[in-house]
């Protein structure tokens, strides 16, 4: 049961998220063409949307995420409790996610204000 679960996850998450991010790429596309844009206005929304700070978003979740599996495992060794692992995970992630946001919201108003002074 738990190698069937292991695949399972393993294979059948990563597939849909590929297939999630194929599906909802092309639907943005279609949309597009619907709408009659011609490339070059394509071009413009797609350089638009790119996030900068995406590497540093990214980094931050995933630190904070292998803090949270650290502190779980202890947690999960010295205690008697079984929900205080799942919890720390948990707990860690949206604490990096919060930092992550708040980062990145920095990093975006110090580019505003060089920016503007230049």
């Amino acid at each position: 049961m738990e190698g069937t679960l292991g695949i399972l996850f393993g294979i059948g998450i990563p597939a849909l998220i590929v297939f999630s991010w194929i599906f909802f790429n092309s639907k943005e596309r279609l949309l597009m063409i619907k709408e009659n844009l011609t490339s070059e206005q394509i071009i413009d929304i797609y350089k638009q949307k790119k996030n900068p700070y995406l590497s540093l978003q990214v980094g931050l979740v995933i630190i904070f995420v292998g803090i949270g599996m650290s502190l779980g495992f202890l947690v999960d060794q010295y205690s008697f409790n079984q929900f205080l692992a799942p919890f720390c995970f948990i707990t860690f992630i949206g604490f990096g996610l919060i930092v992550a946001h708040f980062a990145a919201r920095k990093y975006e108003k110090e580019d505003r204000l060089g920016n503007s002074v230049n």
